[in-house]
């Protein structure tokens, strides 16, 4: 005589530990996005002219500053 069972309980802490394995690769890959760019933005304030910095409200020395603390409004 065979039995047949249906223990879904078994099978939840492994798909707990792929699903938080999934959401670490997503949240690297969202860090990663977020790093290129602010990267991408510094060097694009990097290859703008003083008079054109100024019009933004900063200098070449506060760049990097600007764009971490979001004082850009972007």
């Amino acid at each position: 005589m065979a039995y047949i069972t249906n223990n879904t309980q078994a099978a939840r802490p492994a798909f707990g530990a792929v699903r938080g394995f999934f959401a670490k690769i997503g949240q690297m890959l969202e860090t990663y996005a977020e790093v290129r760019s602010k990267s991408a933005l510094i060097d694009y304030l990097y290859n703008l002219s003083d008079p054109e910095l100024h019009a933004l409200g900063i200098t070449r020395d506060t760049i990097p500053h600007a764009v971490f603390n979001n004082r850009l409004g972007l």
